[in-house]
């Protein structure tokens, strides 16, 4: 099991790619939907889980269908950047 100190998820996840360009990821969560939701809309809470122990940036975090993102992972090697 993982803890983001808001849910535990299980290791396990389901992949499929329905095409060349998508990719779904399925992993069931023992939380209640708003709290899963506010995980992956919310820069403040984002900035807890996805970075690996360093200083993660959220830039620009639109989650609106077309929306643009930009993370700013701050290694140890230096900075990383992840966008979409």
């Amino acid at each position: 099991m993982t803890s983001f100190g808001l849910m535990r998820a299980s290791v396990a996840a389901t992949l499929a790619a329905s095409t060349d360009r998508e990719l779904w990821i399925q992993r069931r969560v023992d939380a209640p939907r708003e709290r899963v939701w506010e995980a992956l809309v919310e820069p403040r809470i984002v900035r807890l889980w996805w970075s690996r122990n360093h200083e993660l940036v959220v830039e620009r975090m639109n989650v609106r269908r077309g929306g643009r993102w930009r993370f700013i992972d701050r290694g140890f090697e230096g900075s990383q950047w992840f966008e979409g």
